[in-house]
């Protein structure tokens, strides 16, 4: 479930939700692994096209860390913050003459250094160096809409973690806004243009709890808020074709996530884990 501001005892968790964590992570440590998401997506039109967006995109999640330079500890991680898209093919007879596609995401590169300002408590420190980029085909009464652009914005990030005894540890995570100014080229029908699309990533906040009742259990609770709005001043800005300056998003609304997971560690291999987040 995600629930792990305050139990971040596992590389990729740390480097994502609490940096603190790091301290609690001995010895040199690498992680990797693969995401493979699937967005059920349906588009439709009034001449009988219905499809599913069939879009799998590979994400991937890297982690190290090392404790030579302890009480400081340093690392780097890799992952994606942002990330949707679609596909849906062709259907000239229903409407459809060319494929609509959509591909945004964010890749965050994240150098940290955490480091125990008391025996209970630790600090993490991330620097977040965020890659976006944005491809988007897409029929319109002008032509089809080609674009691809990219580029780079720079954030960072500040986590506290608490550890009251052997059992019970609180965590604080706060990640600063973003904005990634992404540039590129515009293809409609047979003219070209240029592209801004200032991309604004919101302030989050998470505040989490962690319980161990024992050396098998670890039972976790966490609360974040994303200030959505801010993303509404993400526009599209042409510089010839500026009938087709639009914001990327409209009316957004600041969310807040409820989060509660548990694990078990079954052997010194296997840990089953299971969550909710509402």
């Amino acid at each position: 479930s995600g629930a792990v501001e305050g139990t971040p005892e596992e590389l990729i968790s740390a480097f994502y939700y609490n940096p603190a964590g790091l301290t609690e992570i001995e010895g040199e440590r690498t992680s990797f692994s693969l995401l493979v998401p699937h967005l059920r997506i349906r588009y439709k039109n009034d001449r009988g096209y219905s499809r599913m967006n069939h879009m799998m995109p590979i994400l991937p999640v890297f982690g190290y860390s090392n404790d030579r330079y302890k009480p400081i500890i340093i690392g780097l991680g890799t992952f994606s913050t942002l990330g949707t898209g679609f596909n849906f093919k062709r259907d000239p007879s229903h409407g459809i003459p060319n494929n609509i596609e959509s591909r945004i995401g964010i890749l965050s590169l994240s150098p940290t250094v955490a480091f125990k300002v008391h025996p209970q408590v630790a600090v993490g420190i991330q620097l977040d160096i965020a890659y976006g980029k944005a491809e988007i085909e897409q029929p319109t009464p002008f032509g089809l809409l080609d674009i691809d652009t990219d580029g780079f914005g720079f954030g960072g990030s500040i986590g506290i973690l608490y550890n009251l005894n052997s059992s019970l540890s609180f965590g604080l995570k706060l990640k600063s806004p973003i904005k990634i100014p992404l540039k590129g080229d515009v293809d409609l029908g047979k003219e070209k243009d240029d592209l801004d699309i200032d991309l604004y990533l919101p302030l989050m906040i998470g505040f989490g709890v962690g319980y161990r009742p024992n050396s098998r259990f670890n039972l976790a609770m966490s609360i974040r808020w994303w200030d959505w709005t801010y993303l509404d001043r993400s526009k599209f800005k042409f510089d010839e074709f500026n009938f087709l300056d639009r914001p990327l998003a409209k009316e957004s609304r600041d969310t807040v996530r409820f989060c509660v997971g548990v694990e078990y560690y079954w052997s010194e291999r296997i840990i089953l884990r299971c969550g909710y987040y509402y």
